[in-house]
């Protein structure tokens, strides 16, 4: 019997980013979480001396210093946005001296079976190395059954 294809493919983004997950600090901290962990996992690849440690929430809200963190993220505070992250993951990557070749957002107003099919097609094509990645903004309530709030978490599958 042959395991199904799910538990043999090599899942690269997985396995690059694992090592740095971080759980958010706050209700509202799901952004600066994700990118902290993506921040260290573009890192990686990368020769690191001492005197770069890797990157926290803390030490990366310091160095971006963006005003729609300290105003998405006070307490009681909105978060952030899907526009907005796509902002602060560019600031995020060069505030710590890497260049992405892009940072894209996308907006799917409306779950047809075509959108779901274009994600599905994204994730595979995804996941065929590990210097790529995907933030996903999404409803939490359609994923854990509470709250009618955006959730925004790193793709590793």
């Amino acid at each position: 019997m042959t395991a199904p294809q799910s538990l043999t493919t090599p899942a690269p983004d997985y396995w690059a980013l694992a090592p740095y997950y971080v759980g958010q600090q706050d209700d509202v901290s799901c952004s600066l979480a994700s990118l902290t962990m993506l921040v260290n996992a573009t890192r990686h690849s990368r020769p690191l001396r001492s005197e770069e440690p890797l990157v926290t929430q803390p030490s990366l809200r310091a160095r971006v210093a963006s005003s729609v963190w300290e105003r998405g993220l006070a307490p009681g505070g909105p978060g952030v946005t899907l526009d907005q992250l796509g902002e602060l993951t560019a600031q995020s990557l060069q505030a710590f001296g890497l260049h992405p070749e892009r940072v894209e957002v996308s907006h799917v107003d409306l779950a047809t079976p075509g959108a779901l099919e274009r994600l599905r097609a994204l994730l595979r094509a995804n996941e065929t190395s590990d210097h790529d990645w995907l933030l996903l903004d999404f409803l939490a309530q359609s994923y854990v059954g509470t709250g009618n709030y955006g959730h925004i978490a790193p793709v590793a599958d």
